[in-house]
């Protein structure tokens, strides 16, 4: 609202700055340097202006507009701003089943005619308790349940899953063996020969041989509603003196529910730890 008064004249403040009294606003111009026809001429301070009252009252019209603008926008973003449901977000993209819970008591709480029953999906998937224990709680919790039973099988890297199941307590109600077939003619023997050891072909032949000797060894024994599983794996973790590629295979079949068909899953893995302790 204010225009530049223009250059600056008279004498310079040594400092390049002067005391401004109430009612005085100071603009600064460029600067002289020293130079041909300025020789030692000092950089120009500033040059006061009385505010006239005329500019004083637009100020404060002008200003008052802005804040009173921005209030009433920002009032109006408010009253029409949906519920904030970022967090909830979040947990729907996380734990999807979260949501689908959710629609399944609102449909149990008002059913209609010719509706279909709420699945169980969402229920199966919240008894998984304690997504964020420790691997140690995790074993614990499947070892509690007496209706899981099954073998492991690893090659390579150690038995650090089977060692998890047997350290976290309660190990009985659900490890039937575990055994590391290392030797490749020990291993031959126990699964059928292969080509190369750490592939997915000699991961399926384990999981077999494994799922199978339960069924046919212990399913009298344990009845119908028991869940059988067998995890195995075969990993080429770091060698001592070599630098091979560190990768492998892990796959469990399983039953996940009493009396249901074997299902499977395998998963290819590349081990990049520097040591194969940390692998």
């Amino acid at each position: 609202w204010l225009k530049p008064c223009g250059s600056i004249t008279g004498p310079a403040c040594r400092c390049g700055l002067s005391r401004m009294s109430a009612g005085e606003v100071a603009f600064v111009t460029g600067l002289q340097t020293a130079g041909p026809g300025l020789s030692g001429s000092k950089p120009k301070p500033l040059q006061r202006r009385p505010v006239e009252a005329a500019d004083t009252s637009s100020l404060a019209r002008c200003s008052g507009a802005v804040v009173g603008g921005a209030f009433l926008a920002c009032s109006k973003r408010r009253r029409h701003r949906a519920p904030r449901q970022a967090f909830g977000k979040f947990l729907g993209n996380m734990f999807p089943w979260l949501d689908e819970k959710k629609e399944d008591r609102q449909d149990t709480s008002s059913p209609s005619r010719g509706s279909s029953p709420p699945t169980r999906s969402s229920e199966e998937v919240m008894e998984l308790k304690d997504l964020g224990s420790s691997a140690f709680d995790k074993a614990l919790q499947v070892n509690l349940d007496n209706t899981i039973y099954g073998s492991f099988a690893e090659i390579g890297a150690g038995q650090e899953v089977s060692r998890t199941f047997l350290t976290a307590g309660a190990a009985a109600g659900t490890v039937a063996r575990s055994l590391s077939a290392y030797d490749m003619q020990i291993s031959d023997v126990t699964y059928g020969k292969a080509k190369r050891y750490v592939t997915q072909e000699r991961l399926d032949q384990m999981l077999k041989t494994e799922y199978d000797t339960l069924e046919a060894s212990i399913r009298e024994e344990k009845g119908k509603e028991t869940r059988f599983f067998a995890f195995a794996t075969t990993l080429a973790a770091k060698a001592y003196m070599s630098n091979r590629e560190c990768e492998g295979w892990v796959g469990m079949t399983f039953q996940h529910e009493a009396g249901a068909a074997p299902s499977s899953v395998q998963l290819h893995v590349r081990m990049c730890d520097e040591t194969a302790q940390l692998q």
